[in-house]
């Protein structure tokens, strides 16, 4: 009895250490990536050159060097811009910018001329964000697209229209804070996976959102529509992956408010029913983004903070 006892603790042991070594694996990532290869102005690949990528926001520096076939790749950066220097000996140094898109791999080649110690080139156009190493169908809704394109409703989720073979709909349209369901390829949006910096926002019961998030607290959100890889997750169809805004080395912060009003809107039927016929519908939503990305310790420690309301007034019509 006792030696089955033991058998049974080691099965159970064997189990937990294994689901925690996979699930993880299921997660999206929500993280981007630089890979390169090194080489000279013949084509000739440079070994063991020393890449620096320094995050442009808060500072942060990570380190790679290039391997025997000239290729080096620099992992698990967030979203956003890049700087990108490379060192070899008897080369001169080359300075450049990229931009890390979620779920992304940005390509980071370049080709170094000889050159005296002390000597850097700077390469003003910046590199084409072009995966070569992944095959698969997605696209990556920008901040410069959540900021600058309409949303009637405040909600970012609406912009996954912007990609082919993506449908949104409304859970609940006559709720003020109704959640956007996203459906890929035509599929029940309940399989359509949701993830913020990589856990799930997924409803258990119904599929779809199960919680709201402010437009001004999202950097960008990647839709995997087709050929997706093993990092989307258990899905069948495609995965949303939401990435949040992080802190930075600058102190700004602001305030906004967009207003809807009945009287600047035009009658919602083809025929005025009666003459005083004037639905009654008001919206305001508001809020503010205070100090927030403040260093607390720069290129260390850094926070956020920001705040939504929305306050919907209508009126039943008999």
């Amino acid at each position: 009895m006792h030696t089955k006892f033991k058998l049974l603790l080691l099965s159970v042991t064997l189990l937990t250490l294994a689901a925690r070594t996979t699930l993880p694996v299921l997660a999206q990532n929500p993280t981007g990536s630089i890979r390169g290869t090194v080489t000279d102005q013949s084509g000739a690949i440079i070994q063991n050159a020393t890449v620096t990528v320094t995050n442009k926001a808060t500072g942060d520096v990570r380190k790679a060097n290039t391997g025997n076939d000239g290729i080096y790749a620099v992992e698990n950066l967030l979203a956003g811009e890049y700087e990108v220097k490379i060192e070899a000996t008897n080369f001169a140094t080359q300075n450049s910018s990229v931009v890390v898109q979620t779920g992304s791999t940005t390509t980071g080649d370049a080709q170094l001329r000889a050159g005296k110690v002390g000597e850097v080139v700077d390469v003003v156009a910046e590199a084409p964000i072009i995966d070569k190493q992944n095959y698969k169908i997605d696209g990556v809704i920008s901040r410069q697209k959540i900021d600058a394109l309409p949303l009637n409703g405040r909600n970012f989720l609406q912009l996954a229209l912007l990609e082919p073979g993506v449908g949104v709909s409304t859970s609940a349209p006559g709720n003020a804070n109704s959640l956007f369901n996203v459906s890929i390829g035509g599929a029940d949006s309940a399989l359509t996976r949701l993830t913020v910096d990589g856990g799930s926002i997924l409803d258990p019961v119904t599929g779809g959102a199960a919680q709201n998030f402010s437009t001004e607290s999202i950097q960008e959100f990647q839709i995997s529509t087709f050929s997706f890889d093993l990092s989307t997750g258990v899905t069948s169809v495609g995965a949303i992956n939401i990435v949040s805004r992080t802190g930075s080395n600058s102190v700004h912060g602001n305030a906004f408010l967009f207003y809807r009003d009945h009287t600047f809107a035009a009658i919602p039927t083809f025929f005025r029913p009666a003459a005083t016929f004037d639905p009654f519908f008001r919206r305001y939503q508001y809020g503010t983004k205070p100090p927030r990305n403040r260093p607390l310790l720069p290129g260390r420690l850094c926070f956020r903070s920001s705040t939504a309301l929305s306050l919907r007034l209508t009126k039943d019509i008999c």
